[in-house]
């Protein structure tokens, strides 16, 4: 997929460098007290292991990784009993936000949930991106157990 220079493919292991440099760029403007930041920053790193579980793709520009997402393939269900993959998140370099370079990588998501031939979509957001994926039409998901679930989930159907 190609739009205005901007190439979105699967990530590979040369690539596990610069895509953990951009979740760290993107993860260290978050609204979030320095110490939370350095404490939770590493589990959103990417390695080896998560090439094999995991679809990780990139926005490159040139050689440049300037975004990055990830699909979990293990489907789960969610409101209306409908099977969804969860999306990791969406980060993207700071100094390229808001360039619609989201945009690109949430509809390479939804194609490849298409692909996978399940419903939905499933992500967990951080409070910073809620006006993105509301903008992008995926509605908040009704908490059952406050004490056990994430209380900031969105999901839409896509396929």
């Amino acid at each position: 997929m190609s739009n205005q220079g901007i190439t979105i493919r699967p990530a590979n292991k040369d690539d596990l460098r610069s895509i953990n440099q951009v979740i760290e760029k993107a993860l260290m403007t978050w609204k979030l007290p320095d110490r939370v930041k350095r404490l939770v920053l590493p589990s959103y790193f990417y390695d080896e292991v998560d090439l094999e579980h995991f679809l990780i793709f990139v926005a490159a520009e040139t050689d440049s990784i300037i975004g990055v997402a990830s699909l979990d393939t293990q489907s789960q269900r969610v409101e209306g009993n409908y099977s969804a993959l969860l999306l990791h998140g969406i980060f993207i370099d700071p100094a390229r936000q808001r360039s619609g370079i989201g945009s690109q990588l949430l509809e390479h998501a939804e194609d490849l949930i298409r692909e996978y031939k399940v419903d939905a979509l499933i992500v967990k957001v951080q409070k910073d991106a809620e006006e993105f994926f509301k903008a992008k039409g995926l509605k908040k998901l009704a908490v059952n157990d406050p004490d056990r679930e994430y209380e900031n989930q969105y999901w839409k159907l896509v396929g």
